[in-house]
């Protein structure tokens, strides 16, 4: 068996149940840590639609809101392991919310089962339209202002803070990061100048285009297919991305017949060409890991966060 040291914190692999019968399957639940309407809730509707297809049951989507997605996951963690509670897992209530220990009932790997790792978010970053028009060049600008530059985010621990840590560490710009309940409500400040960049998701970052802003770079490994033309921060730091990732989990200790069954319905869906293309129109770039790849990339995640996070002074956790 897998375990993995973070800050403290022994985190071991999922241990999956051995004994069990081939059970019918009822409707199932699928949890939304998240409200209708955002991003995770389209995503999680979405891939509802293709399981009821391979699962060949009804999948009724619930969204269990509160401390940041805890909640939802805390509610997926201790549902009955009968196959018909499943949980959209999203990367700030799993790695963040454990790193930063925030208060939760769950052991992110012993308390759930990896089903996949779906797909991943990019983040867009936008600055004043009269700052240098590429990440590089910005960095330099930013390196000469000798002055403290705010940046915004949707909040402490979510990807875009991890993006502007990594800026902050690896390139020693002295920046300050500035948490926003809605991040919309830092473009005028951005306007103003008393913010010097905005981490806003893409779509969110097409919409509030302007002359007087302009996107440098886009989080993730690959371009994004409605921002063809805006590189991506990996281009600047190869090999580099800070994403928001979501996944399928189920709570652990699932019947292996049962549990093999619902890892193949998952597995199929994300193999359906068609909810691949409509992942992509909403901004997703597709991962589809299943199994133990899955439990690799989180435990990467942790890694690569944990060493930004210790190097985080206390006082900006």
């Amino acid at each position: 068996m897998r375990a993995l040291a973070v800050g403290g914190a022994i985190f071991a692999s999922p241990r999956r149940a051995q004994s069990g019968t081939d059970e019918k399957l009822g409707d199932v639940r699928l949890i939304v840590p998240y409200p209708e309407h955002g991003a995770s809730d389209r995503l999680g509707r979405l891939l509802a639609t293709f399981l009821e297809r391979y699962l060949d049951t009804t999948v009724n989507v619930v969204n269990v809101l509160g401390m940041g997605g805890v909640t939802g996951m805390d509610a997926v963690a201790s549902a009955a392991a009968d196959g018909r509670t499943l949980g959209l897992a999203v990367s700030t209530p799993i790695v963040s919310a454990t790193l930063l220990k925030r208060p939760r009932a769950y052991d992110v790997f012993r308390d759930f089962d990896w089903l996949a790792i779906v797909g991943t978010y990019a983040n867009a970053m936008a600055v004043a339209a009269d700052t240098p028009a590429t990440l590089a060049a910005w960095i330099e600008w930013a390196r000469k202002q000798r002055r403290p530059l705010r940046y915004a985010t949707a909040g402490t621990g979510t990807a875009a803070h991890f993006a502007g840590e990594f800026l902050r560490q690896t390139e020693g710009l002295d920046l300050v990061h500035e948490p926003f309940a809605t991040v919309a409500d830092a473009y005028p400040k951005l306007d103003e100048r008393s913010i010097a960049l905005v981490f806003d998701g893409v779509p969110s970052a097409i919409d509030h285009q302007a002359r007087t802003r302009r996107v440098i770079a886009v989080t993730s490994l690959k371009r994004h297919p409605r921002m063809p033309d805006v590189p991506t921060l990996a281009e600047t730091f190869p090999g580099q991305s800070f994403v928001v990732w979501a996944g399928v989990v189920a709570p652990p200790q699932i019947p292996a017949p049962l549990r093999a069954r619902i890892g193949r319905a998952v597995a199929a869906a994300l193999s359906d060409s068609l909810l691949r293309s409509r992942l992509v129109d909403q901004g997703v770039e597709v991962v589809a890991l299943t199994g133990e790849r899955a439990v690799d990339f989180v435990e990467q995640d942790f890694i690569r966060k944990a060493a930004l996070l210790a190097k985080l002074p206390a006082a900006a956790r």
